[in-house]
């Protein structure tokens, strides 16, 4: 990157806090489905994957916070449950065949799942501070 490029202020996007919620809540459920060896399902806007890949970006805005908020932690909720059965079934070293071109161990979907998380945590940081000013760790 040039100089100019890297002290450049970032834009307006159109990537939003309800966006980011359904979308992680999106990305649970489809790899934990993936580590469990079964078919994603709900919670999420375009759960069939690519063919509509983005919907939760532009639908979930139109979400009130209450069902944002329930989609997310009851998909996490399910997720975490899910995920103990599958520690306790066979721990993390057991093979993922649901995608025969990309073959993993759920040790590795629960770093994807991680990775996401991280990455997406970062945008949100900066949407806050464009939002209400606030930085950091602090509750919103």
């Amino acid at each position: 990157m040039k100089s100019s490029q890297l002290g450049a202020k970032h834009p307006p996007s159109g990537l939003t806090v309800a966006g980011t919620m359904v979308h992680l809540a999106k990305v649970e459920e489809m790899w934990t489905a993936s580590a469990a060896g079964r078919a994603p399902g709900s919670p999420v806007i375009g759960s069939d994957g690519e063919e509509h890949y983005g919907a939760e970006w532009q639908e979930a805005p139109k979400l009130p916070p209450e069902e944002l908020y329930s989609l997310w932690y009851g998909t996490i909720g399910r997720c975490r449950d899910e995920w103990a059965g599958l520690v306790a079934d066979g721990g993390l070293d057991v093979e993922c065949t649901d995608d025969p071109d990309y073959v993993v161990n759920r040790r590795r979907r629960l770093v994807d799942i991680l990775e996401e998380n991280l990455l997406h945590t970062g945008q949100i940081s900066i949407i806050r501070e464009a939002i209400d000013g606030l930085v950091g760790n602090g509750a919103p």
